[in-house]
This record gives structure tokens, C-alpha cells and sequence, in this order.
């Protein structure tokens, strides 16, 4: 069932809009919406949050309230919740939950973790409750599926089935596709991956689970093997169980509806905290209309007992119901503002500045906007539904950065004078304006230390006092350590490498790995180059073809008729050409991939070929 909106629905959207902007112009007498109702919303770019930077247990320097949000929130220990005395649930081992449904026989395990350790930990944790074996799973949707395979070869005699929506299996091969390496890269940044452990710039956040063994940080997901539809109904060892497609954080998210036991186990975009319509690791557009419906159809249902894949359960028919309700009213305002302000003719600068939500929706604590601002929630509907493109014509062609940035100086009367500028905004804690100054000095001249350092030390004053400590703090802290020198500017992850270890990529399937063999062809050096290019795994025999035609380029998972170019590795010497160990050059020079065809054509691909995409 598709859930997105009809043509006509969004016509009707717009055109309510315009309406009602112009009912506001035509009344400008009428009574403005009352001050005192909305959000102060302090910024913690511009210093309002200084007062409320605290020190955390490792150093980091942090907002009190999100100190607070990690600390104290349910993923601060591990605890066994029983929902009902045939549903337990497992919180605060990583960001993800384990619940188990007690059948007959056995246990339905619904999400198993992200790694194989996860999976056998969670295994080792039900055994506080239950002995019974797990006899089948459930995915909720795709980011929790790599502890599956480790519960399978825990219980080896049991043929488990594993239920999910017919998208997981895909998203989950396009999880390592073309856009894997720069989104791997962007998530690196956003979790604080190169951030240091201890000290004021320390990593603050949600552990995930690691392990010493390698073996147990790699991922074992297995496809599903019973695809669910749309409000299928299914009986998994004796109890009946009826599935709802839904969209949140992914498309492929389940709603898991358990009459008998009065219970919904699900991932929509009620969670602990105020759901990410936009991230700045970059994803697909989250479609506030699909969201909201995803919502409506988990109201509807009215559980007593609601647990979602994030946080810990809620008990109580009208609790479970308020919660729900808060969420959609926090999320369809920003939404419905947004496409207000659309019509009204706002561009995204200006609608940051005028959506804010009521106080009395921002002062719900499930909504604390640990994992995205408000305005980044605006910023992505603005471009999901209108696109780059705002107001000002100047936007469609706008001079390149060095020679803007070059006249800025000049208009300040040199370098000089504007950095003095710069600090001295810096000092009036407009941190975000003294950042954007520094970024003007140092596009016309990058290797400027006073400029790296006002721009750093803006960016750190709003790391340490955003609320918003899981993406915007890290992404901050990233770039102002890499202006000190602290990150090294050839650190892999800011190269966009698949940060996995080489036994995980071994596992992944070919077709969706080499693919992005079509994205390391740089165009301007293929000019020349028409060339077809048979690539054979020597451990799989599987073949595939890569055919450039001069820049472009066309992936075929099967062997091609005729080549010219030949190109024969193993699935180990193409993992750690992938993750960057080695390039592809060294590997032919060190006889680790066999390369034949014509001297000039294999050097014109060489030459072409960059494993950062």
C-alpha cells in the first residue's frame, strides 16, 4: 500500500495555505498569534545557552539538559521491563530495545540487535526470564537486523522464520550501495566517531554495544522469509499477530499488533525523544504526511501496552494514547507551519526564524530534541517539498566561495579588519555570525591560523551549549578540530570509506558492493575512455561488467560478451580495496589482482579509477 500523498491532497495543502496568507494580508488589523504562547527558544548559537554548559563524567563540556537526556534517560543501564507476564522487553543495551513475546512454545524475538554480539547478549539477558528458545523473529525494520544470525546458530535444531516487510532485505543491501561511503562518512561525524574519549571535545552519547572479538562486531543479518503485508494477520506459535506497513526513520517500519495480548510493539516516530524529521548525516526525505499517518494508524489500534524499538514501554491505555498524540501534535505543527510559511512565499532562512513550536508542546520531556533542532526539521521539509531553490534569483548562480570570500576582505579593508571583526562578534557571543565571518577569510585563504582559530572557537562555544548533542554538537566539534590540526585532514572517515571491518564487508553481497565501482571513475580523466572492463571474484566465480564510456558508465551483474579490459580478485583483496587498506594499483602491483587487456587502455582506466568516490 502506498502511503504518500495523493496529487490532489497536496494541491488541497497549498492551496489552503494560500488562502489563509491571504486572509492575513487582507486583515492586517486582526490580532497576531499571542507571544506568550510560543517557545522562547533560546539560541544557543547566539550564547543563551552558555549559563547551562556542565561538565560530564568523561570531561566533555555539554548542555546540562542533554548531560541530563544521556545520564538519565533509558538507555543509561540495562533493565528487563515486564510489559505483561508474556512480553518482556530489554532497554538500555544500545539505542535499540530486544523484546520478547512469549508463545506455546517459544519466544518471538522482535529485533535482534546491531551486531552478533548484540544478539547473543540479548539471548544471554532472556534467560532471566524465560528458558524457552526463540522460535521466531521479527524485524521491526531494517537498522536492527544483525544479530539474527547468531540467534539462529544458537538454536540450530529450530528452523526459525524470519517476519519483516517486503523492503527490509533491499534497504538493506542499499545500506552499502553507492551512497554508502559518504553516508557512513556523515554518520561517523554525527555519533563523534573521531572525537576524543575524555576532555572537554570528548564523544558524549548513547553507547552501542563492541566487542574485543572481531567475529561479534560483525553484522548477521538474514533475509526474511515471510514477507507481511499491509495488515496482514499471521499466527506465530499459537498467538495471532497482525502486521501495519509504516514509515518513520526508515519505510520499511512495522507496526506489530498483538490483540490477544492488548500490546503493540512498533517503530513509528513516537520515541524518547523528538523524532529526527531530518538528519545531518543526510537520508531519504521523511515525509511528514507518511509520518503522521504512521501515527494515526498506532492510535487508532489504542494498546494498553505500547513498546516501540527506541525507549522504555508505556503501560496504560490513555498513557500509551497521550504519548502517540503528543508526538504527531509536535510534528505535524512544525510540518503545517512550514507549508504555511511556503505559501506565504518564506524562503528556509526566513522560516527558521518564525516556526517555533508552542510551549506547550516543547515542555513535554519525550519530546527534548536530543537528535535534531527544530530548524533542521524545517530546512529538510522546505527542501523535500520545494527543493534548493528559495527566493533570491542571485541563488542560482552564485560566485564561487574563494572569490566571494575574497571580496568580503577587500570590502572590510583587508584580512585584518575583518578578523578583528570577527573577534569581536565572538566575544558578543554571536557565535554563529564571528563563524561565518572567519569562513569568509579563510575560503580565500584556507592556511590562515586566526581565522581557523575564531572559526573553531565559535564552533565549539555552540557545540558545547546546543541541546541538540547527538548530531549538531558532533558535526560542530568535528570541523573545529580539524581547523586545530587535531583531526588530521586525511583522517579516512572525511574520505567517505566504509568504516567496517574487512570480515563484515566479506559478507555483504557483491552486486551492491562492486556497483560502486560505477561512482570511482572520475569523469574528467575518462574523456577519452571506451572501454568495457570484465571483473571476475576468484572465491565466488561470480562475473560482472563495468563499461565506461568516456566518464560514464553502466554496471552489469553478469559477465559481459566482449571486453577489453579484465580485472580477477578475491572477496578478501576487494574488501580492503573498499575500506582503503589498499588501492586497486597496489593490489595489480602486488599480484593480489590480475589486470590484462591493451597497456594503454589499462593505464587510461588507472588513471580514471580513485577508490574516494
Amino acid at each position: 500500500m502506498s502511503t504518500h500523498p495523493s496529487a490532489l491532497a497536496m494541491a488541497l495543502v497549498l492551496y489552503l495555505g494560500a488562502v489563509e496568507a491571504m486572509a492575513d494580508e487582507q486583515n492586517p488589523k486582526q490580532p497576531k498569534e499571542k507571544v506568550e504562547t510560543m517557545a522562547t527558544n533560546p539560541l544557543f548559537y547566539r550564547g543563551d545557552l552558555d549559563d547551562q554548559v556542565v561538565t560530564a563524567d568523561n570531561g566533555a563540556r555539554v548542555n546540562r539538559a542533554y548531560a541530563a537526556f544521556v545520564a538519565d534517560g533509558p538507555w543509561a543501564e540495562v533493565k528487563t521491563w515486564e510489559v505483561t507476564p508474556r512480553v518482556h522487553t530489554i532497554t538500555g543495551y544500545g539505542i535499540a530495545n530486544h523484546t520478547f513475546v512469549e508463545g506455546e512454545s517459544g519466544l518471538i524475538l522482535i529485533d535482534t540487535g546491531q551486531n552478533m554480539g548484540a544478539g547473543l547478549e540479548a539471548l544471554k539477558m532472556k534467560q532471566a526470564f524465560s528458558d524457552k528458545p526463540v522460535v521466531a523473529v521479527i524485524y521491526s525494520h531494517h537498522h536492527y537486523t544483525r544479530g539474527t544470525r547468531a540467534v539462529a546458530q544458537s538454536y540450530p535444531d529450530i528452523d526459525i522464520p524470519i517476519f519483516g516487510h517486503p523492503d527490509v532485505d533491499a534497504n538493506m543491501k542499499a545500506l552499502f550501495s553507492y551512497l554508502a561511503p559518504g553516508r557512513f562518512r556523515r554518520g561517523f561525524i554525527q555519533f563523534g566517531h573521531s572525537l576524543p574519549g575524555e576532555g572537554p571535545d570528548a564523544e558524549y552519547s548513547i553507547k552501542e554495544p563492541t566487542f574485543e572479538d572481531p567475529s561479534l562486531n560483525v553484522g548477521g543479518h538474514l533475509p526474511v522469509t515471510h514477507a507481511v503485508a499491509d495488515g496482514e494477520e499471521v499466527e506465530i506459535d499459537g498467538l495471532r499477530f497482525v502486521f501495519h506497513h509504516a514509515v518513520a526513520d526508515t519505510e520499511d517500519s512495522l507496526i506489530v499488533h498483538i490483540p490477544e495480548l492488548d500490546a503493540v510493539i512498533h517503530n513509528t516516530a513516537v520515541m524518547p525523544f523528538m523524532f529526527p524529521m531530518y538528519t545531518l548525516r543526510g537520508d531519504y526525505y521523511r515525509s511528514p504526511p507518511d509520518v503522521l499517518a504512521s501515527i494515526d494508524k498506532l492510535r487508532s489500534l489504542k494498546p494498553k501496552y505500547l513498546v516501540g524499538c527506541h525507549g522504555i514501554p508505556v503501560i496504560g491505555r490513555e498513557q500509551a494514547y497521550a504519548f502517540a498524540t503528543a508526538h504527531r501534535d509536535a510534528l505535524a505543527y512544525v510540518y503545517q507551519q512550514t507549508v504555511r510559511g511556503i505559501n506565504r512565499g518564506l524562503g528556509p532562512d526566513e522560516l527558521v526564524r518564525e516556526v517555533r513550536l508552542p510551549q506547550q508542546i516543547a515542555d513535554i520531556p519525550e519530546l527534548y530534541p536530543a537528535y535534531v533542532d527544530v530548524e533542521h526539521m524545517v530546512r529538510g521539509v522546505y527542501g523535500g517539498l520545494i527543493g534548493w531553490f528559495a527566493n533570491d534569483t542571485a541563488e542560482l548562480h552564485p560566485p564561487a566561495a574563494e572569490e566571494l570570500g575574497a571580496e568580503i576582505v577587500q570590502g572590510f579593508g583587508g584580512a585584518g579588519a575583518l578578523l578583528e571583526r570577527a573577534e569581536q562578534v565572538l566575544k558578543e557571543k554571536r557565535y554563529n555570525l564571528a563563524a561565518t565571518l572567519a569562513a569568509y577569510a579563510l575560503a580565500g585563504d584556507p592556511g590562515n591560523a586566526v581565522a581557523r582559530q575564531i572559526k573553531a572557537a565559535a564552533l565549539r562555544k555552540m557545540a558545547q551549549a546546543t541541546p541538540t548533542g547527538i548530531q549538531t554538537r558532533n558535526f560542530l566539534l568535528q570541523e573545529a578540530l580539524q581547523l586545530e590540526g587535531k583531526i588530521p585532514a586525511d583522517d579516512p572517515i572525511a574520505h567517505g570509506r566504509f568504516p567496517l571491518p574487512v570480515e563484515a564487508l566479506r559478507t555483504l553481497p557483491l552486486a551492491s558492493t562492486l556497483g560502486t565501482l560505477s561512482y570511482s571513475i572520475d569523469g574528467k580523466r575518462a574523456l577519452g575512455l571506451v572501454a568495457t572492463v570484465r571483473i571476475d571474484i576468484t572465491d565466488t566465480s561470480e562475473s560482472f561488467a563495468l563499461r565506461i564510456r568516456h566518464g560514464a558508465t553502466e554496471f552489469a551483474e553478469s559477465a559481459p560478451e566482449n571486453h577489453e579490459l579484465r580485472l580477477a580478485f578475491d572477496t578478501q583483496a576487494w574488501a580492503e580495496i573498499l575500506l582503503g587498506y589498499k588501492s586497486l594499483r597496489e593490489m595489480v602491483d602486488n599480484g593480489r589482482a590480475e589486470f590484462t587487456g591493451d597497456e594503454g587502455t589499462k593505464a587510461a582506466f588507472l588513471a580514471a579509477y580513485h577508490e574516494v568516490m
